[in-house]
């Protein structure tokens, strides 16, 4: 009739400490689910990372973003003590009881580019029809000035590879997808190379970061 009536009846006995749930006196309906948990507790000793610090100064004379590092930074180390709840030999909780720190982490010490860029003449045009924020032209500007630059609408990459127009697409026939006229309009690249950045890199300060880091794109 009820949950301890099949312990009983299944020779059954939860071991001393074990949680029976539903509880003993529940009487049974189709389909009930009894569980014996056993719950404990331990001591846990582990090693930890200890993050470090980012002492950052502007920088105005390199782009807005560029970061340099003049200084790496090294995480240090720390001893934590946790006390373990268990259940069926499992963790379901943890309470730090103690932490020393056993190496002191070194800060990081690097430079941040402050420099804006200023676009210009046709160029504004191009960015502004391609639909490309304006808080995003100064990294357009760094990306096109290092690949095919402003004037290189029409320039395959020196070394052969078959690289095209200012943002260098690679083959040149990916830019079709922005236009029929990709071999000789800006504004279509532009259009190509702002999807390249975002589909990529996520938008183009990701891709600018990842120039920065890689010298291409």
């Amino acid at each position: 009739n009820t949950v301890g009536d099949l312990l009983d009846e299944k020779g059954i006995a939860p071991e001393t400490g074990a949680t029976v749930s539903p509880s003993a006196n529940t009487k049974l309906t189709a389909n009930t689910a009894i569980f014996i948990s056993k719950y404990g507790k331990k001591v846990l000793n582990q090693e930890e990372d200890v993050p470090f610090a980012i002492n950052s100064t502007p920088d105005p004379t390199a782009p807005l973003g560029q970061v340099t590092i003049t200084a790496a930074g090294k995480k240090g180390k720390k001893q934590v003590v946790y006390e373990v709840t268990l259940r069926d030999g499992k963790e379901v909780s943890r309470t730090k009881i103690q932490e020393v720190v056993t190496s002191e982490p070194v800060a990081q010490t690097q430079t941040k580019g402050t420099k804006a860029t200023v676009i210009v003449g046709d160029r504004l045009d191009w960015l502004r029809a391609a639909g490309i924020a304006e808080s995003d032209y100064m990294y357009v500007d760094y990306i096109v000035g290092h690949e095919g630059g402003w004037g290189g609408t029409t320039k395959w990459n020196r070394a052969g590879s078959g690289a095209y127009g200012i943002c260098q697409a690679l083959p040149a026939s990916k830019m079709a997808s922005a236009g029929a006229d990709y071999m000789t309009n800006p504004v279509t690249q532009l259009k190509w190379c702002a999807g390249y950045a975002t589909g990529r890199y996520g938008s183009w300060y990701g891709a600018y970061q990842a120039w920065i880091v890689k010298g291409w794109w």
